[in-house]
């Protein structure tokens, strides 16, 4: 580890469960679909085979910490099974017009960072078949978070709390390998043609996208962009809102 990777890494020396860290970060909550599947096989077939399975998500294991190294001010909480936390602060110029960072983290846990050469030399896409990452990702109009380290049978870690934590969990229970799935608050705060990539999620406070890309949203951005014929009522409509004045004569 380098240091520069190092200073990237939360110290949580000095807050205690009394006196928390807070943060406004949007909280990245992805799940590894399928993997239970794998897991239950597993066992069905052997010590080898558990053993297997136990080394390729050692590899899953590391592939979160380098989310978190090359993620600047994240926060990575314990995994919880195959589901992992990460915290991710917005980026100073955060803004509803532009998009925000817990798209483009999403969319990098989803591809396991496959555009760089580590994640090429490690193999991280091809440790399990079938499997693949749905992703819960809030940060809400708020995005407040605190977190503290707890001590637990001789070892300290972090636990976490707040709203962009508990809706991210939700988020990501309605989606599945591919998704990511988002909250009313946040998908209100993207632009037009990335919202043309999301559906709402039947009876629910939740929106979802499958198989994001930023080639589909470089696509969709142009496609917007582009001058349209108005239909025929947006013609109707203007027509009626239009006041002429009198004609006013040449001489008083």
């Amino acid at each position: 580890m380098t240091l520069l990777e190092k200073r990237q890494l939360f110290d949580p020396a000095g807050f205690t469960l009394t006196a928390p860290h807070r943060v406004q970060a949007f909280c990245n909550r992805p799940d590894l679909d399928g993997f239970s599947a794998i897991v239950k096989a597993a066992f069905e077939h052997g010590e080898k085979a558990v053993e297997r399975v136990a080394r390729g998500f050692a590899e899953i294991l590391d592939f979160g910490d380098y989310m978190e190294r090359s993620t600047p001010g994240s926060i990575r909480l314990p995994w919880a099974g195959d589901c992992a936390t990460l915290l991710v602060p917005p980026t100073p110029d955060f803004s509803p017009t532009n998009l925000p960072r817990w798209i483009e983290v999403a969319m990098k846990w989803q591809s396991f960072a496959a555009d760089t050469s580590e994640a090429k030399e490690r193999g991280w896409g091809n440790i399990f078949q079938n499997v693949r990452w749905a992703v819960g990702a809030c940060h809400g109009a708020a995005g407040m978070n605190v977190v503290a380290p707890i001590q637990a049978q001789g070892r300290s870690f972090l636990v976490g709390a707040g709203w962009p934590m508990a809706m991210s969990l939700d988020a990501q229970n309605l989606g599945k390998g591919g998704d990511i799935v988002t909250h009313n608050i946040d998908y209100a705060n993207l632009d037009g043609p990335t919202r043309k990539h999301f559906a709402k999620v039947t009876d629910t406070d939740f929106w979802k996208t499958t198989n994001l890309s930023r080639e589909k949203l470089t696509k969709s951005a142009i496609e917007v962009g582009q001058p349209q014929a108005p239909a025929g009522e947006d013609y109707i409509a203007k027509y009626r809102s239009i006041q002429v004045p009198g004609p006013r004569p040449h001489y008083q």
